[in-house]
């Protein structure tokens, strides 16, 4: 029988695999290095294309990448690309560029097959109900505050198995834990964070809404959730030194992403799907203002060219 930090690993290889759209596999494993033990993910690139490595070291409970991380490709300047098909069928190189049909297909059987049966088999889990009835909760409350305990309940499992299947989540890549902005690192360990599947078309599967066009209100959950996985993914690419957060007040005053290196904010984001930005879409960032007066203000919007109001600068 495989060892618990060999099947998390598998199951993160094979998530691998279908994000980046070509096969990886284990080239070397080593059982001592600079940081302890680590093996090498080569993918065998094609005539004219560079050999792509990914470094990771392996710990008894997650497989941790120390080199770089391998995400779905960036489609933000494909010929074909719609912000309309990647709310609904999101931008996996398996889905992308396929028919509606296709599309539907496919993220559906992953859905099914990769986020349960897969896990299941495996071995990560052992209550598959309470994991399935969990998985489907994470999805409906992308974008929201996580609270264990709810969850917990509503699933009928312990609230320590539910940061457990977040931990899995994470530790797989088919999530992205995103924790509230703090000048203190140890109230950011401590305060409810939200959660995102790394992928919007992941996300609709798993909620059923793959064959109907989002209303207004989850377009806009959706939007968020695009902007905030393409951030924390091109600081990945970069391999910057910058973390994502968000931030909240304890009265409900909220700015989407905040931008942190080196222990500061360096910018705050509103994102929003409307094309008429007005005062009252900034109530946030004011709110955010009065903390960190020098702190860049931006919201992103659907909007034809950037202008400013009230000190606030207005992306397209």
């Amino acid at each position: 029988m495989r060892s618990p930090e060999h099947q998390r690993s598998a199951a993160f290889l094979r998530g691998i695999q279908f994000m980046v759209g070509f096969p990886v596999s284990i080239d070397e494993s080593h059982s001592h290095g600079p940081a302890g033990p680590y093996m090498y993910l080569r993918h065998e690139a094609g005539k004219g294309r560079r050999e792509r490595t990914l470094l990771t070291e392996d710990r008894t409970q997650s497989c941790l990448c120390l080199f770089r991380q391998m995400n779905p490709p960036n489609r933000l300047h494909a010929d074909s690309f719609s912000l309309t098909d990647i709310l609904q069928f999101g931008s996996l190189p398996g889905v992308y560029g396929r028919s509606p049909e296709n599309k539907t297909d496919i993220l559906r059987a992953y859905a099914d097959t990769c986020l349960t049966k897969e896990i299941q088999a495996e071995a990560l889990v052992r209550n598959i109900g309470g994991f399935s009835r969990f998985l489907e909760l994470a999805a409906s409350q992308f974008g929201e505050l996580v609270s264990y305990t709810a969850i917990g309940r509503e699933c009928q499992v312990p609230t320590r198995s539910v940061q457990s299947y977040y931990e899995i989540l994470e530790d797989t890549l088919v999530g992205l834990r995103l924790q509230a902005w703090s000048k203190s690192p140890r109230k950011r360990l401590v305060s409810h964070p939200e959660f995102y599947l790394f992928d919007l078309g992941v996300t609709n599967s798993l909620n059923r809404q793959l064959t109907a066009p989002p209303d207004p209100v989850r377009t806009g959950r959706l939007f968020e959730q695009w902007m905030v996985l393409e951030t924390y993914r091109m600081a990945n690419y970069l391999q910057s030194e910058a973390g994502i957060y968000f931030w909240r007040t304890n009265h409900g005053a909220e700015v989407d992403l905040i931008i942190e290196k080196h222990g500061r904010p360096i910018a705050a984001f509103e994102i929003k799907t409307t094309s008429h930005v007005s005062g009252s879409h900034l109530s946030g960032l004011r709110a955010f203002r009065e903390d960190h007066p020098d702190v860049p203000l931006h919201v992103i919007a659907q909007v034809d060219h950037p202008f400013r109001l009230d000190e606030v600068l207005v992306l397209p």
